[in-house]
């Protein structure tokens, strides 16, 4: 019995191991990124939570591919989002039959990532994409990381952002909300971002901006391990759920 539990310590151990491994920014260096660590940091890591909603029949998708320039990177970087186009956002047709004996007709649906941009790994990994795509300099790159941001910043992106071409950043800003649940101190926003195509109209992301003090208190203590963002626009509400905990690297908690 003890040789068997000594086995399976010993794997589970090898298996923590290997996530552990997984994870670039417990791994290695930034400057050590390829495209592969870059991916897994932008689009599968505790800094970004992504919902499903429902689009409705109302509603046209008009942006095929994850929204465009994250905000604050050095020199124009665009996005690595990794995920695939929703083929316009229309699932195909059910083969189950309806009530009335025919084909149930699929909702259409869409995704939105939250990306929790003022960490400084969110930023080295737009910093690295830049320097691998021949953008900027390595000094280019160290001085924007060099710039940490004074407060939070979380982007709103999707392959379709339609919910977001009538607000505007005053109206978003007085319906939008970050909430420390352990804290139990919930902030607006600074300050509401749109950021839009060169077609002036497109938009490609939206960031969101809160202090990182509330009455002199942080609002994200070391004990938090729920933070809800909400983004609500005139169409849909965007709920979005942070673990701080998970949100750290080698060297402690980053956001």
């Amino acid at each position: 019995m003890t040789n068997r539990f000594v086995k399976v310590s010993l794997a589970i151990l090898a298996l923590a191991a290997l996530a552990w491994a997984s994870d670039p920014w417990k791994s290695k260096p930034y400057q050590q990124w390829d495209q592969k660590d870059i991916n897994q940091v932008l689009n599968h890591s505790p800094w970004v939570q992504t919902v499903h909603i429902s689009l409705g029949s109302q509603m046209n998708l008009n942006s095929p591919s994850m929204g465009g320039q994250p905000m604050g990177a050095p020199n124009g970087q665009g996005t690595a989002s990794g995920r695939p186009s929703m083929g316009g956002g229309q699932s195909s047709g059910g083969g189950e039959p309806g009530m009335g004996g025919g084909p149930v007709q699929a909702v259409p649906t869409t995704f939105f990532e939250a990306r929790w941009m003022s960490s400084l790994t969110m930023r080295q990994a737009l910093a690295r994409l830049s320097e691998l795509q021949g953008k900027v300099s390595q000094a280019a790159v160290e001085h924007y990381l060099a710039q940490a941001p004074p407060d939070y910043q979380i982007d709103v992106v999707g392959p379709d952002m339609g919910i977001f071409l009538n607000e505007q950043e005053a109206d978003l800003a007085k319906g939008s909300f970050l909430d420390a649940k352990h804290s139990k101190k919930k902030v607006a926003p600074d300050k509401v971002t749109i950021q839009r195509a060169a077609d002036g109209k497109t938009v490609t992301a939206v960031q969101f901006e809160f202090p990182r003090t509330v009455n002199g208190q942080p609002l994200i203590g070391p004990k938090e391990s729920q933070v809800e963002f909400v983004c609500k626009t005139k169409k849909k509400n965007l709920q979005f759920h942070f673990d701080p905990r998970k949100m750290a690297t080698k060297q402690g908690p980053d956001l």
